[in-house]
């Protein structure tokens, strides 16, 4: 059983927030994306036969490149993570990606054993069917925001550190609207006589 990526937990759910990470989730999907390779000068030389262009052609089965970079900059900004997962065709290690995959961020996290030398041993991904799958650490693309400094295998997004504020602002509008639904009377209220 896995928790549901909801706004309470990022923050989201307020619409100050929500207006903001939908202006930069939009400015981050604008540039086109293109493969470059450095010449000798130091300029960039795009490369148009590039193999990875048609896997950002045709990267899921039911999303584009353009919903899939928005998500992730969603994903980045709300928690400080953003995972894909890449599938790939024959071998499971070493074969072409042929898919990428968005996986919420609070059903995928770094894994790594005790006493072990290797900064991440694996990915940990939920299913809400069964036990957590092991993924390799070259079937995922982590993109951070910073570096949380209680965990510095993930990022950090400043939407957390707001979360408790954000979350106040929403108590007290509902508190306004069952108050000005009651007529402006609050609840259980008794006027003692003096």
């Amino acid at each position: 059983n896995t928790v549901p990526y909801t706004n309470e937990h990022t923050g989201d759910g307020n619409s100050a927030v929500f207006a903001c990470l939908r202006a930069i989730a939009y400015a981050y999907i604008e540039p086109p994306l293109g493969v470059y390779r450095l010449d000798v000068d130091g300029e960039r030389e795009p490369l148009d036969d590039h193999v990875i262009l048609d896997l950002f052609e045709d990267p899921h089965p039911e999303l584009d490149m353009w919903e899939i970079n928005w998500w992730l900059s969603w994903a980045r900004h709300a928690d400080g993570n953003a995972y894909l997962l890449k599938v790939r065709s024959g071998d499971r290690i070493a074969g072409n990606v042929v898919e990428l995959w968005p996986v919420p961020p609070n059903r995928m996290r770094p894994h790594t054993e005790r006493d072990s030398r290797n900064f991440i041993d694996w990915y940990e991904m939920d299913r809400a069917d069964a036990d957590p799958e092991r993924i390799p650490v070259e079937n995922v693309i982590h993109f951070k925001m910073g570096v949380d400094p209680c965990d510095t295998r993930k990022g950090i997004s400043p939407l957390k550190r707001l979360v408790r504020e954000i979350a106040s602002d929403a108590e007290a509008t509902k508190f306004a609207d069952a108050l000005l639904k009651n007529f402006g009377i609050p609840g259980l209220v008794a006027r003692l006589p003096s």
